[in-house]
């Protein structure tokens, strides 16, 4: 079941996106009568589909690489927006609080280190240090964990 819900939500990323751009199209194309029935509904379609990928991030345990790709890629691709990447972040931390996840501590390390958003930076180092926190005796045995943290000596 749990392989199930990674692949969907692989695939709910790839509609999500499909769907980002879309809206995208309506607001600079369409005329003004025809573009807020549009827009309300393909918002309503980003909100489902950002649930769906919230369950999936927070539901999927062990995550393949294809899984653990597919969330980078999400977190580090602007056209999702704040609220996905916020939405991700969340996910990724409430799935490490129920099963430990060394490699979700990491990628939040790394979307802050990588990411051009001030907001989703923040999010993703405050959630990885209290994560680090809750679990300091687990990350306490962890060398890669060490040797991120020591990169943000500044």
């Amino acid at each position: 079941m749990m392989k199930v819900v990674g692949t969907m939500f692989i695939e709910n990323n790839k509609l999500l996106l499909d769907t980002y751009k879309k809206y995208q199209l309506i607001i600079n194309d369409a005329s003004e009568g025809e573009r807020e029935e549009d827009i309300l509904s393909l918002l309503k379609s980003i909100e489902n589909l950002q649930e769906d990928i919230f369950s999936a991030i927070a539901a999927t345990f062990p995550t393949t690489s294809e899984e653990q790709k597919a969330i980078i890629d999400l977190l580090n691709d602007e056209e999702y927006g704040v609220i996905t990447s916020s939405v991700a972040i969340t996910a990724l931390m409430l799935s490490t609080i129920y099963y430990y996840k060394e490699s979700n501590i990491l990628i939040l390390f790394d979307t802050y280190v990588l990411s051009r958003n001030e907001e989703i930076k923040q999010r993703a180092l405050c959630c990885a240090l209290i994560l680090c926190y809750i679990d300091k005796n687990r990350v306490e045995l962890s060398d890669n964990i060490a040797k991120r943290v020591s990169l943000f000596s500044e």
